[in-house]
């Protein structure tokens, strides 16, 4: 899969645990107009939802450093006043840098992560993310601490022995993305994705999109929103 951007490899493993993880293995490739973002400006945040494992909870995952993250309860999140003067997730305590997570055995970042339901791992380029109450981060109000930071999102569900993720495109679309899911000793099972560039992106939008939708289009952020409600 030929992608010059972020690419995430997810590998479904079990590790002999009570619980089987999936590791999402990430490799930075990105580069957008002639700008690459280091590894310590990618910002990586989870938002869970209640499981079996974790019944009866919102879900948020702890950065206790090192790349390690534990599973808490949402009431119990860190807040911090933004400048909008709105109580956030802290995102010291709930966001990791791409550069402090753990590396597997060929030099790559990875993470591993408990079955889960309806969850989101949402991704920041070149600054951390603010969630509003534990809730999505908001990219609409000039205000939003947000608003300037390019953020994408990975949409996932696993149960241990399925995993089902996308990168999901419902609500923005900033930079492109693709993963790769591999199974068990590492057999190639699908991808999903873009292929082409930030700008390609940008310009087919422009050139096939229908004239309704080209408001979506941000030329001060160079990203798209709201791409089916405008």
């Amino acid at each position: 899969m030929k992608n010059i951007l972020l690419i995430l490899l997810i590998v479904v493993s079990k590790f002999g645990l009570t619980q089987s993880l999936t590791r999402y293995v990430f490799k930075n490739n990105t580069k957008v107009n002639q700008k690459s973002y280091k590894d310590c400006d990618i910002y990586i945040d989870f938002q869970f939802q209640s499981n079996t494992y974790f019944p009866g909870m919102g879900i948020y995952m702890h950065h206790d450093g090192g790349g390690i993250f534990s599973v808490r309860s949402a009431t119990d999140a860190p807040k911090i006043t933004g400048s909008d003067g709105q109580s956030y997730n802290d995102p010291s305590e709930t966001n990791a840098r791409l550069c402090d997570l753990p590396k597997n055995a060929n030099g790559q970042y990875y993470v591993d992560i408990p079955p889960v339901f309806g969850s989101r791992m949402y991704i920041g380029f070149g600054g951390p993310i603010y969630r509003l109450n534990g809730n999505n981060p908001s990219l609409e109000a000039p205000a939003n601490p947000n608003y300037f930071t390019p953020i994408e999102t990975i949409e996932l569900t696993t149960d241990g022995s399925r995993v089902f993720t996308n990168t999901s495109r419902v609500d923005h679309y900033a930079y492109p993305m693709g993963e790769i899911l591999y199974c068990g000793a590492g057999s190639y099972v699908d991808s999903v994705g873009e292929t082409v560039s930030h700008e390609q992106v940008l310009s087919r939008w422009k050139r096939f999109v229908p004239d309704a939708f080209q408001n979506s289009y941000d030329p001060v952020r160079d990203i798209l929103t709201q791409m089916g409600g405008t």
